[in-house]
């Protein structure tokens, strides 16, 4: 305790007195109070926003916003996780690849096959003898039908060899269609009964799994599915980014119930299934669904499956016929009691798939994947909505919380960081042992919240730092100030200048020489303005960036400053449209009183290049340096050369994503390098027809120019007098002509 003399006036009369007795802890407690109060209020704030992100976080994962990421993220976790697992040996699988198709087609020509070779082909599975044989390929119409109503020689011989087999397994479909005028009648039509007595699951006990909504089918033709040991289904369905990963085991059609292909060998009518609500058990598997009774395939290495061309076993049948037994491609023996899948690879068949471990996967691996899984018991555990929710609201409160009460600003920043690392190591911990859990909603949340949580630092704490900046604001722009006090490596490597990775582009304007020496510089200047607006507006449109104006031609370049992946897509798209915009823009000129029919050439590079503020301490400018540079300079005066408005480099091909056609001009050699370098022509299509047209027409070109470079003059000179009248056509046919009169 201690006492303070104070002099206090009363009345006018001043007078010596003692004050009341104050103490530390009196002044100490007023301060906790202050403290605990602003505590409070704080917390509340915490809790609040804790709440909000929560909320924000939630709303989108169950909106689906997060889906297509956690897709992406899915698929590369099974290509790295799953590297090292392995398909059961016991299942096989038989491809109709493009070999098939090539070796095939002089003896039993174009795809689609008789159905004869498909008995060929049982009558090699019958030396090997395996578990069973499954086709997924659907025989639902008869190939041939005689005059007499009687079945053609091909479908009986293919009956007759399915029956004898006593392995051999068919597909079908079960789907839901819409309902119009013309289908009506087709719908719900009950399965016959005889393929719903013998093919159907008679003890199944479905909970709220399974809903019901299949109203149509397609079976095989009756003789082939009476011959059959066994069906299944074979519709799978993708997810919302277009790949393959799931499937419903089971498929219900008015009150019956099928095993998809993929299960159909390893199951029968009488194996018991139970169907609940997060799970499916079929005879002694538990094999985990997610709510919707939808079971996520646990898919191998793409390269691991044992795969076998169909090709090669018809000629390994072939010498085992004439009884050739000691070198043969394919040993029937290593088919004995294995599960095999027939399928098409071939890209023309159309059942390609895009699935987590390749995205052209034929469709027959989906049901390999499936077999797999339940003979190895390599269920996949798929997540709980439930389990993702709490995750959520978990990582949200430790992260707020963490980043507004810890006192060290190491320990602020690096929580989140912490937070990420640990979500995500059990997420491939855990999607190692089978088991997954949805990585993106979780570290969406600790991102953002760790965001709201500085933020909010930002607004309470950093007023000071605001009012600063506002005075400065005064003195210097606001663009400048925002560079040089949030951003300072990045104006210092724009400053300094950087090596980035774009595409460059020259246009000039044909002929523009001897039109400024005939007219007044007033239409010269007019002409150019409405040209560089013209063509200025199509650049910005696809994101490009004006470099400069050359006399009468312009320099630009996709990729930098901001930073776009498909540039080099850019780029071309904008020279396409500034080449579609010339016959417009001529029609312009024509009207405004103008002599001169307007003609560009449009240079296109990609590559590496110096970008930076170069000049001197008078004048600076914002530019590109390099070889790419140069290289499109010196493409875009090859279109005088060869009569293309727009020349692309083969870097620049290389880059494109799009379904842009180019056809190859030629291979040159450019000044200053070493080896020649391709150049192509993009050609624009104005809708999808002529977008075939022209993709033909390149084939063509290109085919050509291939024949050409192998010195077979004639058949390039052939080919390229199909294309239309052009100057590149004029300029290889004189050189297939000269080349021909020179080897003779």
């Amino acid at each position: 305790p201690y006492r303070v003399a104070v002099t206090v006036v009363v009345a006018g009369r001043c007078r010596l007195t003692h004050p009341p007795v104050f103490s530390v802890c009196s002044v100490a407690e007023s301060g906790e109070m202050e403290d605990r109060r602003m505590n409070r209020a704080k917390l509340k704030k915490a809790v609040l926003l804790s709440f909000l992100v929560s909320l924000a976080v939630i709303v989108l994962y169950l909106a689906g916003f997060f889906e297509k990421l956690g897709y992406m993220v899915y698929d590369g976790t099974v290509r790295i996780v799953r590297s090292d697992r392995r398909p059961s040996e016991d299942v096989a699988i038989v491809l109709i690849d493009e070999a098939s198709l090539r070796a095939l087609d002089p003896i039993v020509g174009r795809w689609p096959w008789p159905r004869a070779i498909y008995s060929d082909l049982l009558e090699f599975f019958s030396i090997a003898r395996p578990r069973a044989v499954l086709f997924d390929i659907l025989f639902t119409e008869y190939q041939e039908i005689t005059d007499s109503g009687a079945l053609g020689p091909d479908d009986s011989r293919f009956a007759e060899a399915t029956e004898g087999a006593g392995f051999v397994y068919h597909a079908f479909q079960l789907l839901r269609d819409s309902e119009d005028e013309v289908n009506r009648s087709l719908l719900n039509r009950p399965l016959p009964v005889d393929f719903a007595e013998r093919f159907g699951l008679k003890k199944v006990i479905n909970g709220d799994g399974i809903k019901k909504g299949n109203n149509n089918y397609y079976l095989p033709f009756t003789e082939l599915y009476r011959a059959a040991a066994g069906m299944g289904v074979v519709e799978y369905s993708p997810d919302s980014d277009g790949a393959f990963r799931r499937t419903k085991l089971i498929r219900e059609y008015l009150g019956s119930y099928f095993p998809v292909m993929g299960l159909a060998p390893l199951v029968d009518a009488d194996t018991a299934v139970k169907i609940d609500r997060r799970h499916i058990t079929i005879g002694d598997r538990r094999m985990p669904v997610d709510e919707d009774a939808t079971y996520m395939l646990n898919f191998y290495p793409y390269e691991t499956y044992n795969t076998y061309s169909i090709s090669g076993i018809f000629s390994s049948l072939q010498k085992i016929s004439e009884g050739e037994v000691e070198d043969i491609m394919v040993d029937p023996t290593e088919f004995e009691n294995r599960i095999v899948f027939i399928g098409a690879s071939a890209v023309g068949l159309q059942d390609l798939k895009n699935t987590p471990v390749h995205p052209r996967t034929p469709g027959v691996y989906l049901h390999a994947t499936l077999a797999s899984n339940y003979i190895q018991q390599d269920f996949l555990v798929p997540p709980d909505r439930g389990v993702t929710v709490i995750a959520i609201v978990l990582f949200v409160l430790l992260c707020m919380g963490g980043v507004l009460y810890l006192e060290r600003l190491v320990l602020k920043i690096g929580l989140p960081f912490i937070l990420l690392i640990c979500w995500i190591s059990f997420f491939l911990f855990m999607f190692r042992h089978n088991v997954v859990y949805e990585a993106v909603p979780p570290s969406v949340a600790i991102l953002l919240s760790s965001m709201v949580s500085f933020g909010y630092l930002f607004v309470t704490e950093g007023r000071e730092k605001l009012r600063v900046k506002k005075m400065f604001s005064q003195y210097v722009s606001p663009e400048v100030l925002t560079i040089l006090t949030e951003k300072p490596d990045e104006y210092a490597s724009i400053e300094a200048g950087s090596i980035v990775d774009l595409t460059v582009f020259f246009c000039d304007i044909r002929g523009f020489t001897s039109f400024s020496d005939r007219n007044p510089p007033e239409k010269v200047v007019e002409l150019l303005n409405r040209f560089f607006s013209e063509m200025s507006d199509v650049i910005f449109n696809h994101k490009g960036t004006i470099d400069k104006y050359i006399g009468d031609a312009i320099m630009a370049f996709w990729g930098a400053p901001v930073k776009i992946d498909d540039h080099a897509d850019q780029a071309v798209l904008a020279a396409l449209e500034m080449a579609r915009r010339v016959g417009p823009f001529n029609e312009e000129l024509k009207e405004r009183g103008f002599d001169f029919e307007l003609k560009i050439g449009i240079g296109i590079n990609s590559g590496r290049a110096v970008l930076g503020n170069i000049g001197s301490t008078r004048k600076m400018n914002f530019t590109i340096i390099g070889d790419t540079v140069n290289l499109a300079s010196r493409l875009e005066g090859l279109n005088k050369t060869y009569g293309c408005p727009v020349i692309i480099s083969e870097f620049t091909f290389n880059r494109l994503s799009r379904r842009i056609p180019c056809r190859i001009v030629d291979s040159v050699r450019v000044r200053g390098k070493e080896g020649t370098i391709r150049v192509y022509e993009p050609l624009l299509a104005a809708d999808e027809d002529e977008l075939a047209g022209l993709e033909k027409v390149c084939e063509v070109t290109n085919r050509a120019f291939e024949l050409f470079q192998r010195q077979e003059f004639d058949a390039a000179l052939e080919l390229y007098s199909r294309l239309d009248d052009c100057r590149l056509k004029q300029v290889f046919m004189e050189r297939c002509r000269r080349c021909t009169e020179e080897s003779e």
